[in-house]
């Protein structure tokens, strides 16, 4: 067995804090994008409700292999990740999604903590945590979204099935919101009374990602806009066109891999 395969074996699960919070943030967006059917236009009914939920089982299922993935990437570059729900973005999503009647979906998914086990150094000198291995990392999670929307749009072309649609946009609403460079805020305990960081929690892919290099990070949300793009055309044009669309989208796909895989490589 390599060592990688190894590695991924030991280090790679998912903590009881790390389920829930990202149960928390499946099922905030859930509701921010189902606000407008689930509370106004179909409000009570068993069908929207029911929408509601699948919608959160598939969103759940889908960062948990983002996630999965990441984690797997992480392990390559001798880190290992713990995902941590924005709550703060999420309950104001929450909150703008229905003061808005479900018209602006806005919010703000979460991050990773990164560590550094001593066993997957072994061998290699480090130092303290690279900022380009980081971007790396936090950029895998909204390029393997962009992935889902590939895997996603051949089902929603054959079946036309509006809830795949829903799925879609979903996925690409998170991949969006998942290039925003913020930090987390958290209530302070202690410290000096004018230092700011003892507010800081930690930091969103975005941010991560613009930390290392602000033409990484413009380059990540070029290639997120692009695939938005792609998805509106593909939810809203006649089927004949869609098909170019998607082979479109998969052309770009291949081309955002490959300039992944070449720096990760370096």
């Amino acid at each position: 067995m390599s060592s990688t395969a190894y590695a991924v074996r030991q280090y790679i699960s998912f903590t009881a804090d790390e389920f829930l919070g990202l149960s928390v943030t499946s099922l905030f967006i859930a509701f921010i994008v189902s606000a407008r059917d689930l509370l106004f236009e179909r409000w009570g009914e068993a069908l929207a409700v029911q929408r509601f939920l699948l919608t959160f089982v598939f969103l759940l299922l889908i960062l948990l292999a983002t996630v999965w993935f990441c984690k797997a990437i992480a392990i390559r570059l001798g880190y290992t990740i713990n995902y941590k729900s924005h709550h703060t973005g999420l309950v104001f999503g929450g909150l703008v999604a229905v003061a808005s009647a479900g018209f602006l979906p806005i919010f703000l998914p979460g991050g990773f903590d990164y560590h550094q086990p001593e066993r997957l150094a072994v061998g290699k000198w480090r130092g303290y945590r690279k900022g380009w291995e980081v971007a790396l990392i936090a950029a895998a999670f909204p390029l393997f979204l962009l992935a889902w929307i590939l895997l996603l749009s051949p089902i929603y072309l054959l079946s036309q099935g509006e809830f795949y649609a829903h799925i879609m946009e979903a996925v690409i609403l998170i991949a969006l919101f998942a290039c925003i460079p913020m930090v987390f805020i958290r209530p302070h305990h202690g410290g000096r009374a004018y230092d700011w960081f003892r507010y800081l929690g930690g930091t969103t892919f975005g941010l991560d990602v613009f930390f290392a290099s602000p033409a990484w990070w413009a380059a990540l949300c070029a290639a997120v806009v692009v695939f938005g793009m792609y998805t509106y055309l593909l939810t809203t044009l006649a089927t004949p066109v869609t098909i170019f669309v998607y082979i479109a989208s998969l052309f770009t796909g291949g081309m955002i891999v490959w300039i992944y895989n070449m720096f990760f490589r370096q």
